[in-house]
């Protein structure tokens, strides 16, 4: 079993991005341990491939915000 740090890593996937799909349902993971007020999550590798196989459906390669604000300023410049 994993833990989710190691599922991101694994993943490629930010911890942060990672987090906000698992609230908001998109991933989850196989086993949910309660000790006391908190909430472990434990993954298994075939959840590690669901959240490979989201990714890759709904994310293409480039297509993050960083590389539209790369293309925007190149095409500034142009002008």
């Amino acid at each position: 079993m994993l833990s989710i740090t190691q599922v991101a890593e694994k993943s490629d996937t930010p911890l942060r991005t990672l987090r906000r799909w698992m609230a908001q349902g998109k991933v989850r993971a196989s086993t949910v341990l309660r000790q006391g007020n908190h909430q472990v999550h434990l993954w298994s590798a075939a959840d590690v491939q669901k959240v490979r196989r989201y990714k890759a459906e709904h994310f293409g390669e480039g297509r993050g915000r960083r590389t539209d604000l790369e293309g925007k300023r190149s095409r500034k410049r142009k002008r």
